[in-house]
């Protein structure tokens, strides 16, 4: 319809970005009955843009006018790229695996990054996946972040700190985001903060209800790293951050850093496209699976949560969980399972209640093999239990990271929980994650110091450097 009208006033679309799931008409209808609609003129380029890859898409639909493929999660520099490339093919040079969701992040954007240092940023995102994505991608940067866990806690600590932005999560308990922002611009002094919404949901319905609350601008989960720098240079004002004292690098990203493997050294897990995930985390595979552990902490009980609220009527509930899982998928691979989540979030945000009873079972179809896939893999590297030397130096690592604030104390954790894996002991790491899941380095100390009294582990405080 929108094609017809556009041509019939003498303003054609020169490209269509086609979603392959839709409500109503799905992307393979929609575009085999596009050439009726732009009879006698020039079509319009076509890029189809879907999380399963261009090889599931063909085999279920056949030959298809597409000028490109690109998957799910787009980022703004492949995005760019790809319309160029299809308006002016003689004029872009060709980049390698276009069609297969490989991006690049901009060299202007990296340059740029230093204008961020000494920025303080609240995050306000209740769920611990999302929290350790957003918190990875801005390791690398010398900007402070402080965490809120809900809506309240967002309020508070804005009106008590003295920040440059807030990313806002907008699903939050207690206080929702577009609710908490109105409280926030309550306050005389926080008129002109920048507070930026991040959501799953991108329609310009979501945008305009941002808007309202008081929101300047909207993130789309799952994060782009490229996106989500570009909107901090844009609303984080230079002038603010002239004199500040520079926070060090948590350096999580060198030290975690390894050579991209590729996706053949890592074992198939039904559901999971490992190539696209190491894209997500720059080719570094040890983050790829210290992100695909935190899935498998936050999300392995969901079958059965999901079952549970099916049988009780609790759609708020199952919103809520696949709302986080749509996002949260997509960050390690799983693009099936992010778009059966997105569907079930979808259909449970619009009423459409009747489809609850076939949507929640094929979202559970698509998470436990993925989920079954991920333990596995964890179980199979895990390592065996080391020496008492190598054990104590994990727990001087992380004692001394605790002590600096310090987010390489989330590799450290990591690394006991897979030595003490299988002892008696391991069940007394929880509060130890707790306080690290919660930023609350310091809080961690004691049950790190219990941990070591009860297996007879010494504790011998690190140097900056040996840390």
């Amino acid at each position: 319809r929108m094609l017809a009208a556009a041509q019939a006033e003498g303003r054609p679309y020169q490209i269509v970005l086609m979603d392959y799931l839709m409500p109503g008409l799905d992307g393979i209808a929609t575009i085999r009955r596009i050439p009726a609609h732009v009879a006698g003129a020039t079509p319009p380029a076509i890029l189809m843009v879907s999380a399963v890859g261009r090889e599931a898409v063909l085999e279920t639909a056949g030959e298809l006018p597409v000028d490109a493929f690109i998957n799910k999660p787009v980022g703004p520099a492949l995005l760019y790229h790809s319309m160029l490339q299809v308006l002016h093919p003689h004029n872009v040079p060709a980049q390698d695996n276009v069609d297969e969701g490989a991006d690049r992040t901009p060299p202007g954007i990296m340059a740029d990054l230093p204008r961020l240092d000494g920025a303080r940023i609240l995050l306000a995102e209740d769920n611990a996946n999302n929290r350790e994505v957003a918190l990875d991608f801005m390791a690398a940067a010398r900007m402070q972040v402080d965490v809120a866990f809900n809506g309240v806690e967002a309020v508070r600590m804005a009106r008590e700190g003295d920040y440059d932005l807030v990313l806002m999560d907008i699903q939050m308990p207690e206080l929702d985001g577009h609710a908490a922002t109105r409280q926030i611009r309550l306050d005389p002094r926080l008129h002109k903060l920048p507070i930026v919404a991040m959501t799953a949901h991108a329609m310009a319905s979501d945008r305009a209800q941002s808007r309202l609350a008081g929101m300047n601008d909207h993130v789309t989960k799952p994060i782009d790293p490229d996106l989500l720098f570009c909107t901090l240079l844009k609303w984080i004002d230079p002038a603010r951050l002239a004199g500040r004292t520079i926070p060090q690098a948590s350096g999580q990203g060198a030290a975690t850093a390894q050579p991209a493997t590729g996706a053949r050294a890592l074992p198939a897990v039904p559901g999971i496209d490992w190539r696209l995930a190491l894209d997500n985390v720059d080719g570094q595979r040890s983050r790829l699976e210290k992100r695909a552990g935190s899935f498998v902490r936050e999300y392995g009980s969901a079958p059965d949560i999901l079952r549970e609220a099916l049988n009780g009527g609790d759609h708020a509930r199952m919103q809520s969980l696949a709302h986080n899982l749509k996002s949260s998928a997509a960050y390690i691979g799983a693009f099936e399972l992010s778009a059966a989540a997105g569907r079930l979030d979808q259909d449970l945000r619009t009423g459409l209640h009747e489809r609850i009873g076939v949507q929640v079972p094929a979202l559970i179809a698509a998470a436990e093999p993925v989920l079954a896939g991920l333990a596995q893999l964890a179980a199979a590297g895990r390592p065996q239990p080391s020496d008492p030397q190598a054990l104590a130096e994990v727990f001087a690592r992380l004692d001394a990271w605790l002590r600096a604030d310090d987010a390489r104390a989330e590799d450290a954790l990591d690394q006991l929980e897979a030595l003490l894996a299988g002892r008696p002991c391991a069940q007394d790491l929880a509060p130890l994650r707790r306080a690290i899941d919660e930023v609350e380095y310091g809080a961690g100390l004691a049950p790190l110091a219990r941990l070591a009294q009860r297996i007879g582990v010494q504790i011998v405080p690190q140097t900056e450097d040996s840390a």
